[in-house]
């Protein structure tokens, strides 16, 4: 709910979807950390061979410091059987918003160079722009503004994307998940609707 009141409070105030940018990913990491332990109970209470395989595989991954992406992709495959597709749609959004949020956390100074001084001068989009003006999340800037990508991923439609990136991949987990486990999932997963 944090990220989606800092959505709300980037239509007034842009730079808060900064903020619904970083509190989106940490709401996905700590889903997957908390996903974790639950299944890694199983191991004790449950003959669900899925999910203990589940558990002691993310319990491996922590050990060895895996990234949240490896462990969204181990969750995938555990479950549906099938290796992630890092080319969908899907899983490109979530390795986005954890780059993003990566970026934004360990931001470091942008220059704009000799900006203005060479009136002929053009600018190539930084990744991060590039990606959000091919989704139709931000209209493409001039090519004459330096590719300063924290003023372009500051929007409140970034905030939404964001958001609404992490409410489909809880809900595909949840989706994936076996039936008999639907009243345990449903004790530690808030329902939310996409923006």
């Amino acid at each position: 709910m944090l990220a989606r009141k800092a959505y709300e409070r980037s239509k007034d105030d842009s730079w808060e979807a900064s903020v619904s940018i970083m509190l989106s990913a940490m709401t996905l990491e700590c889903y997957v950390n908390e996903l974790s332990h639950r299944v890694s109970d199983f191991q004790s209470h449950e003959s669900l061979e899925e999910l203990k395989n589940l558990g002691f595989l993310l319990g491996e991954y922590e050990k060895n410091k895996n990234s949240l992406q490896s462990k969204i992709e181990l969750i995938h495959f555990c479950l549906s059987g099938e290796k992630a597709d890092k080319g969908s749609r899907y899983f490109q959004d979530i390795s986005m918003l954890i780059k993003l949020r990566n970026a934004l956390v360990h931001r470091k100074p942008e220059s704009t160079g000799d900006f203005g001084a060479d009136p002929d001068a053009v600018y190539s989009l930084h990744p991060f722009t590039s990606f959000l003006v091919e989704r139709g999340l931000i209209q493409k800037p001039s090519e004459k503004m330096p590719p300063v990508w924290s003023y372009t991923v500051s929007q409140p439609s970034v905030a939404a994307w964001a958001y609404n990136t992490v409410v489909e991949a809880i809900t595909t987990t949840v989706s994936m998940l076996p039936e008999s486990t639907t009243r345990w999932i449903e004790e530690f997963t808030t329902k939310h609707e996409k923006i």
